[in-house]
């Protein structure tokens, strides 16, 4: 076995030998060849790197403008909120102190004592006064109506042009 082993290595030296030069005009055909073939795949690389980076840089510039849009958009609804939020809280205050009087004169009317008046003109004059409250009443809560009919006439108005402007929006964005 050691010889046919002895044989294996003498024949392979030899042939190293033998083909040394060979190999060695091979080998350098062999790098010249992938190096031309890896300056190819990074050119082409490079070149979709670049499309790459150009198609990202498009899409973040649209994103930015929509982002931008929507922002503004929302701006100006929370302005118009807020003035709508201004407007009910001046009411509320407004409406507020208008309670608190008849509060307290409710509180006043509830307290006090009323008789029936002895004269029969005096009763008269007070049905008179009665039936004038009632009216003056009656003024006050179809005045009331009609402002709550406008203000739900308004809100629905507002309403539609905050739409058709979103519509609008969405049409130019």
């Amino acid at each position: 076995m050691t010889g046919s082993r002895d044989a294996r290595d003498v024949a392979r030296a030899v042939v190293r030998r033998a083909g040394a030069p060979l190999w060695r005009r091979l080998r350098l055909r062999i790098e010249v060849i992938a190096a031309e073939h890896a300056e190819r795949v990074e050119r082409s690389l490079r070149h979709l790197l670049e499309e790459t980076r150009a198609e990202l840089r498009d899409e973040a510039t649209l994103v930015r403008s929509r982002d931008e849009a929507e922002r503004s958009d929302l701006a100006h609804r929370v302005d118009s909120l807020r003035g709508d939020l201004d407007w009910h809280a001046n009411q509320i205050d407004r409406i507020g102190t208008h309670l608190a009087s008849l509060e307290e004169r409710v509180a006043s009317a509830e307290h006090e004592r009323v008789t029936a008046p002895d004269d029969p003109a005096d009763l008269v004059r007070a049905r008179g006064f009665i039936d004038e409250i009632r009216d003056e009443h009656a003024r006050v809560r179809a005045r009331l109506s009609a402002v709550a009919s406008y203000e739900e006439r308004i809100g629905r108005l507002e309403q539609a042009r905050r739409a058709a402007d979103r519509g609008r929006d969405d049409r130019d964005g």
